[in-house]
């Protein structure tokens, strides 16, 4: 593709880091030959399209970037430190074709390390990280050293040149819950573990990056005729029972704030927030259908247990009685099976989390928080690939990061992300309080009329076996039917508590508010881009927490048949 082209569909997103002091990047003829090798390797290993983020420093940097444009790989993304940065080579025919610079001045007043801050913003977006690197401890904060920390501790794959050796390694983690750190590298690297460190070839860069064979999308395909005429009623089921029982929502005290045009307008927040409302259309979809059906189903026992008991009042009654809950029975198995087998309540679970995964990545990618991956191992397969090749193509932030902008962006993602999400589980975690305790009076009130039913029955049986008369007639069938449909609608009350868990979600829902709400008054006033990372760092881990929670209980989603 020639450089005026503006395509920027690519497979993955790959960091690079190297070293700018000649005394440790030695023979520059010496890396650029070895970054051309570790280019045709990525090349040989199914890298056909990529996005460079690097700083664009004097050395590797720039030598890295020219043999990225020479070869045709894909667009470059400079990450720059200071606002005052130069723009010259940035542009379409330029070393990079977009930038971000960030408030370096800022920064080192709040003290941090420009440096530092440049390196976790460009690790943020990256699936891999090139670096070129002397293997030793660096000399302060920001340098090549540390982008080797930053990603060991993110889990990000390192492809890593010694100038001194021959060959490229790659760095691994075993796996994210290995706690290995820097310290735990350099014995590693001392001490030959190879679990850490493997020489770079083909294959093993392939099984690294684990590229996907296309570029999956959840598009937002308009629904059929036959789904759009069923969710105007069948599967608005649950949404009426949600509304009969609970009541409407609480009116919402939470203001949305409109999208900044700068961050609206930008490629990669527009791309992410098209595959988070395709997700989250798809999950409301799925939700709808399997709490629908559960509401069905338990209806459909406790008519079939009023069927039942039509007889104790007209015997004529019994076989048509017969007939009508066996039909119910099939057709009850029948929806149940379809969706056991379709595994929807796994499907609907795994959806919801992809959504979530995808609104806590809106606010991450505008503020430069890695929370892309947070979550993702719990997802489904087809999700997951979904997940990860949105964060793979979403282009990073373009532009300026002053200060005017990261009061604007940082405002409107921590008021979607806390003040937003406190208000919705505070409304939802009340409304599902009232339907616990609708639940809870329709299982007292049930046994109520059982006991008083039964009761009078036996009291009117004791009276005629003392008067040697027969006992009324109406008193012994309605004993009879309650004796039926009753414990029907118990076992329904039961299992919807069991499969929907209301009392459980408003105790969860209450603690996640009370715990956002406490996050959002410790928010200073005045938002500069270190305290928001740090508010969104902390909202990342409670709404995963809380999300993993949920997931938990996907098991107990599994549609109850009833009957």
């Amino acid at each position: 593709m020639a450089d005026g082209e503006a395509s920027t569909v690519v497979q993955l997103q790959i960091a690079f880091a190297g070293h700018s002091r000649p005394r440790d990047l030695g023979d520059e003829a010496e890396i650029e030959r070895k970054l051309a090798e570790v280019l045709k390797r990525l090349r040989q290993a199914g890298v056909t399209r990529a996005r460079l983020l690097t700083g664009l420093a004097v050395g590797a940097d720039r030598i890295a970037a020219g043999l990225w444009r020479l070869n045709g790989m894909g667009p470059v993304h400079a990450v720059l430190p200071f606002l005052s940065d130069s723009a010259e080579e940035v542009g379409l025919a330029r070393l990079a074709q977009t930038a971000t610079w960030l408030d370096g001045d800022q920064a080192h007043g709040q003290g941090c390390n420009p440096h530092l801050v440049q390196t976790r913003w460009m690790l943020a977006h990256a699936d891999l990280l090139v670096v070129v690197w002397n293997g030793l401890e660096g000399r302060g904060a920001g340098g090549t050293a540390d982008a080797v920390r930053v990603a060991l501790e993110a889990g990000t794959p390192i492809v890593w040149l010694n100038p001194r050796d021959e060959g490229a390694r790659i760095i691994r983690r075993p796996s994210l819950y290995d706690p290995v750190g820097f310290l735990e590298l350099r014995e590693a690297l001392l001490a030959g573990r190879g679990s850490i460190v493997t020489d770079a070839d083909v294959d093993a860069l392939r099984e690294a990056l684990d590229l996907e064979p296309d570029h999956p999308h959840l598009a937002r395909t308009p629904p059929g005729r036959i789904d759009r005429w069923l969710h105007r009623w069948l599967w608005r089921t649950f949404a009426w029972f949600q509304r009969a029982v609970g009541g409407p929502l609480e009116p919402t005290t939470w203001r949305s704030l409109p999208i900044p045009k700068d961050l609206a307008s930008q490629p990669g927040f527009m791309a992410i927030r098209e595959a988070f409302e395709a997700a989250d259309a798809h999950a409301g979809r799925l939700a709808a259908i399997h709490r629908s059906e559960q509401i069905l189903l338990l209806g459909a026992a406790v008519f079939a247990a009023t069927i039942g008991a039509t007889p104790f009042f007209y015997y004529g009654l019994k076989a048509p009685a017969i007939v009508a809950e066996l039909l119910l029975a099939l057709a009850a198995f029948a929806v149940w099976r379809f969706s056991a087998r379709a595994r929807w309540h796994d499907k609907w679970t795994s959806a919801r989390r992809l959504a979530e995964h995808l609104r806590l990545f809106m606010g991450g990618w505008a503020l430069g928080v890695p929370t892309g991956r947070a979550g993702a191992g719990a997802l489904r397969q087809e999700h997951r690939r979904l997940g990860r090749s949105t964060l793979r193509q979403a282009e990073p932030v373009q532009g300026r990061f002053d200060a005017e902008r990261v009061r604007a962006w940082a405002t409107w993602a921590l008021n979607e992300l806390v003040h937003g999400q406190a208000d919705y589980h505070r409304r939802e975690g009340r409304r599902n309080q009232r339907i616990a305790h609708a639940i809870e009076r329709l299982e007292n009130g049930s046994f109520a009329v059982f006991v008083l039913v039964l009761g009078g029955a036996a009291i009117a049986a004791l009276w005629g076996w003392l008067t040697h008369q027969h006992p009324p007639s109406l008193a012994m069938a309605t004993a009879g039917a309650v004796g039926v449909i009753v414990p029907a609608i118990g076992a329904a009350a039961m299992a919807l508590e069991a499969k929907f868990q209301f009392e459980e979600q408003t105790e969860r829902s209450a603690v996640v508010a009370d715990r956002l709400e406490k996050l959002a008054s410790e928010l200073p006033g005045d938002l500069n881009l270190e305290a928001a990372q740090m508010a969104l760092r902390a909202t990342a881990e409670l709404l995963v927490a809380e999300a993993d929670q949920w997931q938990e209980g996907g098991r107990r989603r599994r549609l109850f048949r009833g009957g």
